[in-house]
This record gives structure tokens, sequence and C-alpha cells, in this order.
């Protein structure tokens, strides 16, 4: 029959037929004892029987049909976990990014909320106080440059700025 064989052979229907008979159910069990999944472990063994019909023509097999069967087997369940193991990671990066994203989100509410409460904050702080922290914070000038613009000491500057923090610091 079509057991052993180690030459070149091409398959024809009917000794597809006897080998699909006599292979199916064995691998079919050994597919569903190692995935413990019915559906699965028939894809599986249905691919491994398109495969050989479709390659039947060049296919050369060496040694027993069911040895080669058992290999083509064992190389499917490890695609597929291969495969598996691959998806969970893609779903593992997607689920960090769109963790990320929702922490970014949150993130500029909570930086909206920030900039609210500072802006009120300064808006309490005295007139010189408050144009001293503007000029620093938030257009980005130095102590030197609040100094020459404002017409005061450097020293007074970085009171002001020392002053602006504090209270800061103690209402939030």
């Amino acid at each position: 029959m079509f057991d052993t064989c180690t030459c070149r052979f091409t398959i024809d229907e009917q000794t597809f037929e006897q080998v699909y008979n006599q292979h199916w159910e064995k691998l079919y069990l050994a597919a569903l004892y190692r995935l413990q999944d019915t559906d699965l472990a028939k894809e599986l063994v249905q691919g491994i029987f398109v495969s050989l019909w479709e390659r039947r023509h060049t296919l050369v097999i060496t040694g027993e049909v069911a040895h080669y069967l058992s290999r083509a087997l064992k190389l499917k369940i490890l695609e597929h976990y291969r495969t598996e193991q691959l998806h969970e990671r893609h779903l593992d990066e997607l689920a960090r990014q769109t963790d990320d994203r929702e922490n970014t989100t949150e993130n500029h509410v909570l930086l909206n909320e920030l900039r609210s409460r500072v802006q009120q904050l300064a808006q309490a702080l005295p007139d010189q106080c408050r144009r001293v922290f503007e000029l620093s914070r938030v257009q980005g000038l130095n102590t030197r440059e609040i100094a020459v613009e404002m017409v005061l000491s450097e020293k007074t500057v970085k009171n002001h700025l020392t002053r602006a923090l504090a209270s800061f610091k103690a209402m939030l």
C-alpha cells in the first residue's frame, strides 16, 4: 500500500483517500490531546491533508507516511502556538498603547486643571509679584531679563519668584 516510501511519488485521488481514512482520526486525537480544542484540532489536521493534496506532485516522503504526518502535525501545532504568541504580543502592545493614550488624555485633563488653578492663584498674588511670575513661567524670561524689563534688581525678581512659588506650594 502506501505505509512506507523512500521515493518521489505522485498521489492519485484513491491513494490520498486511503491515507486520509487511515490516518485522519489518529492525527485528530493527537491534536485534540495537545490543543484541548476540537475545532482547532480539526482545522490543523485538515490543513495537513490539504497541504498533502496540494503538494502531491512534488512531495517526497522518506520513511513511513505515519511518521511524516506526525511530524507535520507537530510543526502545525508549533506554528499555531507561535502565531498565537505573536498575536498575544500584538494585543498586549495595543493594550499598552491604548493605556498610554488614555493616560495621555487623563494627563491633559489634569494639566489643564492645574493650569487653571495656577492662573487663579496667580491672580491672587500682588501685582508686581504676579507680573514677575508670568514673565518667568509663562514667557520664559530669566531673572536678568525680567529685572531689565521691570526695572528691578535681580535680587528683587528672585524674591518675587520665591514668594510666588511658596504661595503656590502652600495653596496647591
